[in-house]
């Protein structure tokens, strides 16, 4: 096996924070990174929810090769009562996780990650998705001996 992508979903805040630049992916040498809608293709998120101090969902491996290192983006979105008056801070986050098990090709596997509890705040409601924020896919080497 060879490592043939990794992606990475950048947002400029996170960038900062985790130390990545912003662009969408890192390539080996000689080939393209991955657009985001090109990884989107390959490894998705569903059935994303919040129950108490934990989110769960499912990733599913759209590719034909294995899948390891998943990072998933939990946004907990604050979304103001009054948008058109909202307050000065926003109380929501965004949190890294890292899927610690690979996923077969056309395989799909279950998620559930501790949270820290959400702050109490008045004037709206949070809104938890999750999306892929990168991953590594595994490649059988095509090499020959003697190439």
């Amino acid at each position: 096996m060879s490592v043939k992508r990794l992606i990475i979903h950048s947002i400029p805040s996170l960038a900062i924070l985790v130390g990545v630049t912003t662009g969408v992916g890192y390539a080996r040498a000689g080939e393209e990174p991955l657009s985001q809608r090109d990884a989107s293709n390959m490894i998705a998120v569903s059935d994303v929810k919040m129950s108490g101090n934990q989110v769960s969902g499912t990733v599913t491996n759209r590719s034909s090769n294995e899948m390891q290192d998943i990072r998933l983006l939990i946004r907990q979105a604050w979304q103001w009562q009054k948008e058109t008056r909202p307050g000065k801070v926003s109380p929501g986050r965004t949190l890294v996780f890292t899927l610690n098990r690979p996923i077969p090709a056309g395989g799909s596997a279950p998620f559930t990650f501790d949270v820290p509890p959400l702050p109490n705040a008045k004037g709206g409601t949070f809104k938890t998705t999750a999306e892929v924020a990168g991953f590594t896919e595994m490649v059988p080497n095509t090499n020959v001996a003697g190439e």
